[in-house]
């Protein structure tokens, strides 16, 4: 049987990697998964047949707001990932009312904060909406 990674960049089946998620969803249809599975009897950091395992070999859950492996567990927020999970931007209000009062556009203040220009602009309206008293 041929496998379905065969041919595709091995850096994918690095459970860090930006193809992890794409390398779990070839595994999961591969004809060949369950030859890969017994194949290696500890896999360490990497991706078999539609599982990954951290660098101790032990399996890893799936983020399920993105689907990556969370190689942090424990540390990250049950519903999401440090991959998908942005900062609250209500710890940076009075800077981001101070850079915009100031001529800063949304986009520089997202890049600053690690937020996009769309973030940036939905918590400035929600906070402007706020203040005039039209949302308790």
């Amino acid at each position: 049987m041929t496998a379905l990674c065969r041919g595709r960049d091995p850096e994918w089946w690095d459970f860090h990697s930006d193809g992890a998620r794409l390398a779990l969803a070839i595994c999961r249809r591969c004809p060949a998964s369950a030859e890969c599975a017994a194949e290696e009897p500890k896999p360490l950091g990497v991706i078999r047949a539609g599982v990954a395992y951290n660098d101790e070999g032990t399996v890893l859950s799936l983020c399920p707001t993105c689907g990556y492996p969370q190689h942090r567990p424990g540390f990250a927020n049950p519903d999401r990932c440090g991959r998908c999970d942005v900062p609250s931007l209500t710890r940076w209000r009075a800077d981001i009312t101070r850079w915009a009062a100031g001529g800063i556009s949304d986009t520089v203040i997202g890049g600053r904060l690690g937020a996009t220009r769309r973030q940036v602009e939905t918590f400035r309206r929600k906070q402007t909406t706020t203040i005039e008293g039209k949302v308790a």
